[in-house]
């Protein structure tokens, strides 16, 4: 029995022919994927570990944002003495078995994921504007909503910095958000561009991608 996940709510062949057919945006809304446990347990997590969340640069290219983040690759890379969270561990467990039914379905070339971490934004953040990730993340991005209810949305195009033909993918705490991710070279065009909206509150997500080593 899961502990952390509502596996039912997660429907593979709707994920894979949603997120895949490069006629559409690329991203889509798993309403109610995490129990009640998972959204505790995590977020107590990420605050038990806030003086290791990192601020991210302001300005990058088009892109303008403020967010701190924790990758628990990096506290690896910092040389901090730090065994990963049980529930870190758990969670990873649960979720690797439906990320691999994904991966199968949809012929990821890596059938594992290997960075995982919390976003965090402040109160009264900008958030982020729209941009797409970097090409190194490949296949899947999966983005676990913890707390706040920011709008995230979707869009076509960017100009002069500006989202255009913007869709909303309304959240919640507990929802899960899937971006579509390149599988090769040839579908680094195909990434999603999206953007996180101005905080009331604050925002902190669980984010599972692969990244290419």
């Amino acid at each position: 029995m899961n502990q952390y996940i509502n596996r039912s709510k997660i429907i593979i062949d709707e994920v894979v022919n949603e997120l895949y057919d490069f006629s559409k945006l690329g991203g889509l809304v798993v309403s109610n994927a995490l129990t009640d446990m998972a959204v505790v347990n995590l977020s107590n997590v990420a605050f038990s570990y806030m003086e290791l969340f990192k601020e991210s640069e302001r300005n990058i290219g088009e892109v303008e944002q403020e967010i701190k983040t924790l990758y628990f690759s990096d506290v690896s890379v910092l040389g901090l003495s730090m065994k990963l969270p049980v529930e870190i561990i758990e969670f990873n467990y649960e979720y690797n078995k439906i990320y691999r039914y994904i991966s199968n379905s949809a012929n990821f070339s890596n059938k594992r994921f290997n960075s995982f971490g919390f976003h965090y934004f402040p109160e009264k953040s900008i958030g982020i504007t729209a941009h797409r990730d970097k090409t190194e993340y490949q296949d899947l991005i999966s983005i676990f909503v913890l707390e706040g209810d920011a709008g995230f949305y979707l869009c076509k195009d960017r100009k002069n910095g500006k989202p255009v033909d913007s869709v909303k993918l309304n959240t919640v705490p507990g929802d899960l958000i899937l971006l579509r991710a390149p599988r090769n070279d040839s579908e680094n065009c195909y990434r999603p561009y999206h953007y996180v909206e101005p905080m009331k509150d604050y925002r902190l997500t669980y984010n599972i991608r692969r990244l290419i080593e």
